[in-house]
C-alpha cells in the first residue's frame, strides 16, 4: 500500500541443481571451486532473466540448511548459498539476502 505499484513481489522456485546435499548435485566429486562454478551456472538462467527486467531488484533466497527428507538427512553443500548470492549479485545486478 505504501508504494502503490512500485513494488512487484514474485515467488520463484530455486534454480534446479543449485541447492541440496553435495552428493546429489552436479560436480559432487569436484573441488570446492569447481562445485561453486557449477552452482553459479545453475543460477545463471534465472539471474539473466532478473537482469533483463532492467529494474532495481532485491532477492531473498530461502533455501534449507539441512535436507532431512533426502540422502539420509544431509546438509546443504557449503558452496550453495555463496554461489547463489554471487550469481544473483553479479549476473542479475541484484541486492541479495
Amino acid at each position: 500500500m505504501l508504494w502503490g505499484g512500485a513494488i512487484d513481489i514474485k515467488a520463484q522456485r530455486l534454480a534446479s541443481g543449485a541447492h541440496g546435499p553435495r552428493e546429489l548435485l552436479p560436480g559432487s566429486a569436484d573441488s570446492r571451486t569447481e562445485r561453486f562454478r557449477h552452482r553459479i551456472d545453475a543460477w545463471k538462467r534465472l539471474a539473466e532473466s532478473v537482469a533483463a527486467q532492467n529494474r532495481i531488484t532485491l532477492c531473498l533466497v530461502m533455501a534449507r540448511d539441512f535436507y532431512s527428507d533426502v540422502a539420509s538427512g544431509r546438509p546443504d553443500d557449503t558452496v550453495n548459498k555463496a554461489a547463489a548470492r554471487k550469481a544473483l549479485a553479479v549476473v542479475a545486478g541484484a541486492t541479495v539476502q
